[in-house]
């Protein structure tokens, strides 16, 4: 038996030893050279290299450990959800609620139509817009009274500069058929005018239809995201102006979780060299979600040896008896968060 004192890379400065056993063959033949793997580094050991060793008996070797090697540390948080996003389902327009399809605490889908207005009379003016639009391009379409002025100032035009070819014509004449020419202008002036106009007032006609268009795809007002019912504010019956207000909604499928961390534990800039896994208090059930990512940093204005950290994560998802989807976690739950420290790359120590 000989004691082989182990050397800590901490600073170089701890030995402990550790005993360690030959077979006595070895020992009764004489030891040249011993190679002892320690960790991850082999030492070829001989009397030689062992300054003032009683040779027949025990010698000293050297293990290399790692610091970085040692268990990893750990802490521990509580916290609470808070929702990723809020909104209010408003009013484009004014109209009477018809119907509202969710009503609190009822989970909705991204896109599922929640709140519809009465559109009786929305569809009529759609139709009445529909109609005028159809009669304003048919007038449009209709140039024949511009065709009809553009032929006639043509004609008295022609008739003119032909007047004027012939020198028995009298003044007279000439002066009256170049009367005719100024008012066919005018006539012709006023026909382009008119087609304008009625361009115009077929524009306008146009964007009614869109706008009372608008206004009917607006008497329906999906959900945003998927999410969840958390107040209602107006009710079926009840008139509503634009912008009103008639419904909050909470999102569910992405939402944040809160922790107060102690910042003589966990530095702020240290976050990223944690790995952390929460779990969450739901009723009875426990649910663990690994690998969250605590990236928005905030102060905490009370406490300044604490702080907040924020990190998002996607909510769980279950089907109960009749296929209906539910999540799992709502805000408010409380959780707590265990970080682990990052283990860092084991030093190359072969090559010191």
């Amino acid at each position: 038996m000989f004691q082989i004192p182990r050397l800590i890379t901490n600073g170089w400065t701890s030995w402990r030893p550790t005993p360690v056993s030959l077979p006595a063959s070895l020992m009764a033949g004489g030891v040249q050279a011993l190679p002892i793997v320690v960790g991850c580094v082999l030492l070829a050991l001989t009397p030689n290299m062992l300054p003032g060793q009683d040779h027949s008996g025990s010698f000293l070797s050297s293990e290399l450990i790692d610091s970085t090697l040692s268990p990893a540390a750990t802490h521990k948080f509580l916290g609470a959800v808070l929702p990723l996003e809020k909104v209010e389902l408003t009013a484009k327009h004014e109209g009477v609620i018809s119907s509202i399809a969710a009503v609190p605490g009822t989970n909705v889908q991204a896109g599922q139509i929640v709140v519809a207005l009465d559109s009786n009379e929305l569809s009529a003016r759609h139709a009445l817009a529909e109609q005028e639009l159809l009669k304003a391009n048919e007038i449009v379409n209709d140039d024949s009274t511009l065709k009809t002025a553009k032929a006639q100032l043509s004609k008295v035009e022609a008739t003119y500069d032909s007047m004027l070819k012939l020198k028995h014509q009298s003044e007279l004449e000439l002066f009256r058929l170049l009367m005719d020419v100024h008012d066919k202008q005018a006539m012709l002036a006023a026909a382009t005018a008119r087609h304008r106009q009625e361009l115009v007032e077929a524009a306008i006609k146009n964007e009614q239809l869109k706008l009372a268009r608008l206004q009917l795809d607006a008497a329906e007002i999906p959900s945003p995201f998927n999410g969840v019912v958390s107040e209602q504010l107006k009710f079926p019956g009840e008139f509503v102006r634009p912008g009103e207000p008639i419904l909050r909604l909470i999102r569910l499928d992405t939402m944040i979780f809160r922790v107060e961390l102690d910042m003589r534990k966990v530095q702020p800039h240290q976050i990223a060299d944690y790995v952390a896994q929460a779990v969450f208090h739901c009723g009875q059930d426990r649910i663990t979600i690994a690998g969250l990512q605590f990236d928005q940093i905030i102060p905490n204005n009370l406490d300044s040896q604490n702080y907040y950290a924020h990190a998002k994560f996607e909510n769980v998802q279950i089907l109960d008896a009749k296929g209906r989807s539910h999540w799992r976690i709502r805000p408010g739950s409380s959780g707590e968060v265990v970080f682990t420290v990052n283990a860092p790359p084991v030093a190359d120590i072969a090559g010191r």
